[in-house]
């Protein structure tokens, strides 16, 4: 039974997130992204699968959050908007 659940989260995640393996081993080959939020995102998806509880997953929001806002210029709607969900998640300790 706990096995048949963690195949049906596993397949949720991947479909959601993509696979395991090219999280973890994208920014390792070099990766940079198509878009300067990805690698970031890259980056916290890998942390999230590392986390261990929540206040991990709290760690790696605040650490996408802080590199948001360290990206230079102008930030896109899609980096307001992440930031804000990340914010949200923190907030309402998701």
């Amino acid at each position: 039974m706990v096995e048949q659940d963690r195949n049906q989260v596993a397949l949720a995640w991947v479909s959601v997130h993509g696979t395991w393996y090219q999280t973890e081993e994208s920014p390792a080959r070099g990766y940079s992204g198509i878009n300067r939020l990805d690698l970031l995102a890259k980056l916290q998806d890998t942390d999230c699968c590392k986390a261990k509880n929540l206040q991990d997953k709290w760690k790696a929001d605040a650490k996408m959050i802080r590199g948001i806002d360290n990206l230079p210029g102008r930030k896109t709607m899609t980096e307001r908007i992440v930031k804000e969900i990340m914010q949200a998640r923190r907030r309402f300790k998701l």
